[in-house]
């Protein structure tokens, strides 16, 4: 009983609590989409709150979103650290250039540019065969993330 005291008044023990619940509920939704294919892979969405956490230096959640990235490219069977390496290098040509362009919050337009870095990843990747599938997936993402992003107001 008085460990829940003291975690009550504890913020670093709430802010961490708070992190392993979000790292559970993205694993859940991991498994998910691995079952329900239409449910889009939130990566727009953890660039935007990774690009967030980088301005106001928040790195346990530049950590968390690492680990979650990390844990999608073993689900997926994608290449160890390419997704890691798509945010930093996104976060540093797209994002940094983009606030000094614009000045506003550009969420939609950072969801929209991911989507379509990732797609033309998988075009070099991949070749040509399944691009306009893939594309049309890749759109119906960024929409529903969109949504989400303006819904919950991240």
């Amino acid at each position: 009983m008085q460990t829940f005291s003291k975690m009550q008044r504890n913020r670093t023990a709430q802010k961490n609590l708070g992190y392993l619940f979000v790292l559970i509920f993205l694993s859940l939704y991991c498994f998910l989409g691995d079952m329900f294919p239409f449910l889009p892979p939130l990566l727009g969405v953890m660039f935007v709150i990774f690009s967030r956490a980088m301005v106001l230096k928040d790195y346990a959640k530049v950590g968390l979103i690492f680990v979650v990235l990390l844990w999608m490219e073993c689900d997926k069977g994608l290449s160890l650290g390419s997704l890691i390496v798509f945010f930093v290098s996104y976060y540093f040509v797209v994002f940094i250039s983009g606030e000094f362009l614009f000045r506003k919050n550009m969420n939609y337009a950072y969801i929209v540019l991911v989507y379509l870095g990732v797609f033309v990843f998988f075009l070099l990747g991949e070749g040509n065969e399944g691009g306009r599938s893939f594309l049309g997936m890749c759109l119906y993402y960024a929409i529903v993330e969109g949504l989400i992003i303006r819904a919950f107001k991240i």
